[in-house]
């Protein structure tokens, strides 16, 4: 059945991969007219993931890259969201869900009524309060299907991430030489109050 959860491992890691399936994303799916009319050419900050579909740690970071997206949102007091708790995301044994039970997920993640689920880990407590929504949007870029793009920004290796300031010396952006979630938030966040001064600095 459709939207049981029946991974044989039913370990966290998997499970946390499935529940992402369900949930609507914050990331926006860039193609080269929107790259353009968004990335290169608005006045706002954007992160984006080059990624490729086939690349195995694309798909692990896909979820890390989500969660950086979100990184804000325990911090606006936004109401009609359904918080899911791992106690663990590196163990191989069953996970804890606390708030609500296992079985319940399936209608909650079907309600409408729900403006975002958030999927909340003892890892990504210290990136939320970092607070860049709304300062920073992301985006991912598929590589297998726009190659010439990501040739011309640069991209030898997947997943890439790369932020885009109006003030950089790079037209393509500023790669960010890590995957890590604490390290990319902490790389924005310097750029950030670097290039925007007193405006971003008052977000932090």
């Amino acid at each position: 059945m459709k939207g049981i959860y029946s991974g044989y491992t039913k370990t966290a890691r998997s499970l946390f991969h499935w529940l992402f399936n369900f949930l609507p994303s914050p990331v926006l799916e860039l193609n080269p007219s929107t790259f353009n009319d968004h990335v290169m050419m608005d006045k706002d900050v954007w992160l984006v993931d080059f990624y490729a579909p086939w690349c195995g740690h694309c798909v692990e970071f896909a979820p890390v890259f989500h969660v950086i997206a979100q990184s804000s949102v325990f911090q606006r007091g936004r109401k009609n969201f359904v918080y899911i708790v791992f106690s663990q995301v590196n163990d191989d044994r069953w996970v804890g869900l606390t708030c609500i039970h296992f079985h319940l997920l399936v209608p909650i993640f079907l309600d409408k009524s729900l403006a975002m689920v958030n999927i909340l880990t003892t890892e990504t407590l210290e990136c939320t309060a970092m607070n860049l929504q709304g300062v920073v949007k992301t985006g991912n870029l598929d590589c297998d299907k726009y190659v010439d793009l990501c040739h011309k920004a640069g991209i030898t290796g997947y997943p890439t991430v790369k932020l885009f300031l109006k003030q950089s010396k790079f037209s393509y952006g500023d790669e960010i030489p890590s995957q890590s979630k604490d390290y990319i938030l902490t790389f924005v966040k310097n750029a950030l109050k670097t290039t925007t001064k007193k405006s971003v600095h008052d977000e932090f």
